[in-house]
């Protein structure tokens, strides 16, 4: 019975101080969050003048670019409900149009849909691990045309995970440059195993259209 109780107290103290422990994760919520730093770092590059996509429609998990990102049922003027995506939609657009969700304000919006990149081409396009990881898990066709198409039309501009942003360098991209497998290899070093617990610390990417000659 000793051996077991000492045996139970390794475990539980490996546990706690690992990097995916309740000291670790406690670490994390001490510093700024992702979003909150994606957020300002956009607001000083971008302005209101620019123009930032979303891949699918904002929600917890997306930087606080407008005030009503955990929105989730609006009542507009006329009486009419919003619910959902189409509430967080149509305030965001209400607030700032040059924040593009691509798609009606109500009714079916794709995912990850290139058109945004095709017909609406934003200054700067941002998404989370929430957004990327299980689209690319299970190896859905249109996260694939929409990155191929994103890393020949934009640059990463920064990786905000932790205190500080990230960038990408050339060594972690490869010799192929920036792909769908590096940005793999960059969420999943840099969010909790645990899915859920990406709520506290979500990793977000921006990316920055390339100039045009």
């Amino acid at each position: 019975k000793r051996s077991l109780v000492g045996v139970v107290i390794l475990v539980v103290g490996f546990s706690a101080r690992g990097g995916q422990g309740a000291f670790g994760l406690t670490h994390l919520m001490r510093g700024e969050d992702p979003r909150d730093q994606a957020a300002t770092w956009l607001a000083k590059v971008a302005g209101e003048e620019k123009s930032i996509g979303f891949v699918t429609d904002p929600w917890f998990y997306s930087p606080p670019l407008f005030p009503d990102t955990g929105l989730f049922r609006l009542r507009l003027d006329d009486g009419t409900l919003l619910f959902g995506g189409d509430s967080r939609v149509y305030a965001m657009r209400r607030f700032n149009p040059n924040l593009i969700r691509y798609g009606p304000a109500e009714g079916l919006r794709r995912e990850w849909d290139q058109r945004l990149l095709r017909e609406m081409a934003p200054d700067y396009v941002v998404f989370s691990s929430f957004e990327f990881i299980d689209h690319d898990r299970v190896n859905d066709a249109e996260i694939e045309r929409f990155i191929e198409r994103l890393v020949s039309e934009y640059d990463l501009a920064a990786v905000f995970w932790g205190r500080v942003p990230v960038l990408l360098d050339q060594e972690s991209m490869g010799d192929d440059g920036l792909t769908r497998r590096a940005l793999r290899q960059t969420f999943s070093t840099r969010y909790p195993l645990l899915h859920d617990l990406m709520y506290i610390q979500p990793t977000i990417c921006v990316f920055q259209r390339k100039p045009t000659n």
